[in-house]
């Protein structure tokens, strides 16, 4: 994975990892039976590019991001739980990518 578009390459990369393992729509990213491993690069790199800005992302930019790319926020496909789980794994890439 390159970094072209000025995000690091960790970040992107730690942001597509928290989105395999959620894996929303059960495509099983580099399983045997799924699809290819960056399925959801699309939408990782706008989300690590908001991490990158502001330092933090919340769950409402979370959604809103997703909403770019589907017709629900993922909060609703995989529940407000597993939504903030996410969120705080994506707060958390931050402080490991800077620290």
């Amino acid at each position: 994975m390159t970094s072209t578009d000025g995000l690091g390459e960790a970040l992107v990369d730690g942001v597509l990892r928290l989105l395999t393992d959620l894996d929303p729509y059960f495509l099983d990213p580099g399983g045997p039976e799924g699809v290819p491993a960056g399925e959801y690069d699309i939408e990782a790199r706008p989300l690590a590019k908001l991490l990158s800005q502001n330092g933090f992302i919340t769950p409402e930019q979370v959604d809103a991001a997703w909403l770019e790319y589907f017709d629900e926020p993922v909060s609703d496909v995989v529940g407000e739980d597993r939504a903030r789980e996410l969120v705080a794994g994506l707060n958390g890439l931050i402080h490991r990518t800077r620290g």
